[in-house]
């Protein structure tokens, strides 16, 4: 569970918990909505949202959404969220082609932090497919 959520199953039942994903959403927009940064304080609110989804994967509901705010954290000038941005973004492409989603995010890359953001996030994509047997020649599992 630490290292995030795999693809498959989920930790936490969005389900048993109707109210989370709107709260976990109103987490990132108040911490987006402090400015253009996020301040050390406002950090303290996005890290358990981007928690709670790496661990338990996206819910459905709010996916495209929330996968936007996470991109958006990317470009962070503190390094630990764009860290914890990059994990939390990779449990988004896990089902989908990551690389032309990695390709994406690397077009729209307008400062350093946001390259490191992005190229943290394939990091991290590779190395949970490498972990969850997925051949890189082949492109399959």
């Amino acid at each position: 569970m630490e290292s995030g959520w795999d693809g498959h199953s989920v930790r936490i039942s969005y389900n048993k918990y109707p109210t989370l994903p709107g709260v976990i959403l109103g987490l990132l927009q108040s911490a987006d909505s402090v400015g253009d940064e996020v301040s050390p304080a406002a950090a303290e609110a996005v890290f358990p949202a981007l928690d709670i989804i790496r661990r338990a994967g996206p819910p459905d509901e709010h996916r495209e959404e929330l996968r936007v705010y996470i991109e958006g954290y990317l470009g962070s000038k503190i390094w630990h969220v764009r860290e914890i941005a990059a994990r939390t973004l990779c449990s988004f492409f896990l089902q989908v082609d990551w690389v032309s989603e990695i390709g994406r995010l690397l077009d729209d890359c307008v400062d350093a932090n946001q390259l490191h953001g992005v190229l943290l996030t394939a990091r991290f994509v590779m190395e949970r497919k490498t972990a969850l047997g997925y051949n890189t020649n082949s492109g399959e599992y």
